[in-house]
C-alpha cells in the first residue's frame, strides 16, 4: 500500500492539468501499480516461521506493506489455510480463510482468492486516497476563490 500512496502522491504532484484529468491519471496510475504490487505479494513464500513442532507459518513478500498474505499449514492436522494481516511477518488478522484439507485441489483456487481479496483491499485504501486528493484539492480551490475575492 506504501508504494502506491507513494505512486500517487508523487504523480499528484507532477501532473499538469485540472482536476478530473489528474484524478484520472493517478487512479490508472494507482490501479496499475496496485496490480503489480498484488501479483508480487500473492507469490510465493519468501520466509517460514515455525510455530510448533508440526505448524508452519509461510509469509509473502511484504509488497503491499502493510497488509500481508500469509499461509498457515498445519501438517499434523493436514491442513492449511490463508490468511491477510496487518503487519510484516506476522500482524493483526484482517482476513482469515477457511481451513483446507492440505492435499486438497483448493490449494491454488484459495491462494488465488485471497490475493483477489488482497487487491480489492488495495483498491479499497486507492479509492479512499483518491477520495482524500479530491478534497483537499477541493479545499485548496476554494481557498484560492476567497483569496482572490478578497
Amino acid at each position: 500500500m506504501l508504494f502506491v500512496v507513494i505512486a500517487c502522491v508523487f504523480a499528484w504532484l507532477r501532473l499538469n492539468g485540472n482536476t478530473s484529468q489528474k484524478l484520472i491519471r493517478i487512479a490508472l496510475i494507482g490501479i496499475v501499480i496496485s496490480g503489480i504490487t498484488v501479483v508480487l505479494s500473492a507469490s510465493i513464500p519468501i520466509i517460514s516461521v515455525p510455530l510448533g513442532t508440526e505448524q508452519e507459518l509461510r509469509v509473502m513478500p511484504p509488497t503491499t506493506f502493510p497488509l500481508t498474505m500469509q499461509q498457515y499449514r498445519d501438517y499434523d492436522a493436514d491442513l492449511f489455510y490463508y490468511r491477510i494481516v496487518l503487519g510484516w511477518p506476522d500482524g493483526l488478522p484482517v482476513f482469515e480463510g477457511v481451513p483446507f484439507d492440505d492435499q486438497s485441489e483448493f490449494i491454488l483456487r484459495a491462494h488465488l482468492n485471497t490475493g483477489i481479496l488482497l487487491g480489492g483491499y488495495m483498491i479499497a485504501g486507492l479509492a479512499t486516497l483518491l477520495v482524500i486528493i479530491y478534497l483537499l484539492e477541493l479545499r485548496k480551490q476554494k481557498i484560492e476563490v476567497n483569496d482572490n475575492g478578497s
